[in-house]
């Protein structure tokens, strides 16, 4: 039989996948504040061009997912710049952190 599922993720940073609501919700989140929908991109071009849609600012790797998600272009903007430093860091070894929901590297 043929099950369709609505994948989300959730959590602070969306980190954590679910195939379907009912397993979001069984574990203990709110799908409304918590959880951004997470569709499968396989009709999608896999272009990194990320975006950050609606008010949860739900992050997504291009417009097309975002729009197999149920956002609008005009729902979405790029991710807000990664922070810089201001001291010298050339001394550090070339092994970079990704951190935050758009993904920074430092």
């Amino acid at each position: 039989d043929f099950e369709p599922t609505n994948p989300f993720s959730c959590g602070p940073d969306y980190e954590c996948g679910y195939s379907s609501l009912c397993l979001a919700e069984a574990a203990g989140y709110n799908v409304d504040t918590d959880c951004c929908q997470a569709p499968q991109p396989s009709g999608c071009p896999m272009l990194y061009e990320p975006l950050v849609c609606g008010s949860k600012k739900c992050p997504y790797t291009n417009l097309c997912v975002a729009e197999l998600a149920g956002y609008s272009s005009s729902q979405c903007s790029p991710p807000a710049e990664c922070p810089t430093g201001t001291f010298d860091c050339s001394y550090e070894p070339d092994d970079p952190f990704i951190c935050g929901v758009g993904n920074c590297e430092y």
